[in-house]
């Protein structure tokens, strides 16, 4: 019986390397002035290169310390940041063994403090008192105003007093807040029809935050 001939059948391919995973990470802040205290929203995609692998685990770290994340691994809020120079990364490795990574830079910086006036003017009857601030960097949201002492139900930026219901020396003091917690505080005394004094006496404080 004779052998069948020996047959050889040659193949050649090539083995590329592994495409590597692709992370992006977009921040949103919560201000545009990036002013302290900044929360900032971390949106991730995360890309991988084989459709059978899937992630394993993602880690956020805030300049090198890792922070506490999520199950919602895509979404991650950071909040509280105070003025500062800040790199936030995102680590991610794939169940087959795939790494990749991804970060942003930005500087927080101090919050401006607000800057306030109080003036009025007065009739026979009444004061009507105007505190105009300035916030370069914000925008006012609160307003506290205190007649001798109590605290008084107005809200907003403007305030009349009854001559005839105040009568005698008037102490008015306002606060008015920004929308990072800052603060101005300005003062103003003035003698109702009961006060012999006509004079009237201005004192401006000093702008001071929390």
């Amino acid at each position: 019986m004779e052998s069948l001939p020996e047959q050889r059948i040659e193949n050649t391919f090539v083995v590329d390397e592994q495409t590597p995973m692709n992370v992006e990470m977009t921040p949103k802040f919560s201000n545009k002035y990036m002013r302290a205290p900044l929360d900032v929203t971390l949106r991730s995609n995360i890309k991988l290169s084989h459709s059978a692998d899937s992630i394993d685990t993602v880690t956020y770290k805030v300049n090198g310390e890792v922070i506490p994340s999520g199950k919602n691994y895509w979404a991650q809020l950071i909040s509280g940041l105070k003025e500062k120079k800040y790199e936030i990364t995102i680590d991610v490795v794939s169940k087959l063994g795939q790494r990749g990574s991804a970060s942003v830079e930005f500087d927080v910086v101090k919050n401006a403090v607000p800057n306030c006036t109080l003036s009025y003017t007065e009739t026979n009857l009444s004061w009507s008192f105007t505190n105009k601030c300035d916030d370069t960097d914000g925008k006012m949201v609160r307003y506290e105003w205190f007649i001798n002492g109590e605290l008084r139900n107005v809200f907003g930026s403007t305030a009349t007093l009854s001559k005839n219901l105040n009568r005698g020396k008037q102490d008015i003091k306002v606060i008015a807040y920004d929308d990072s917690g800052d603060f101005a505080t300005q003062h103003v005394t003035v003698f109702g029809p009961a006060e012999e004094a006509s004079k009237s006496e201005n004192t401006v404080s000093i702008p001071s935050s929390e």
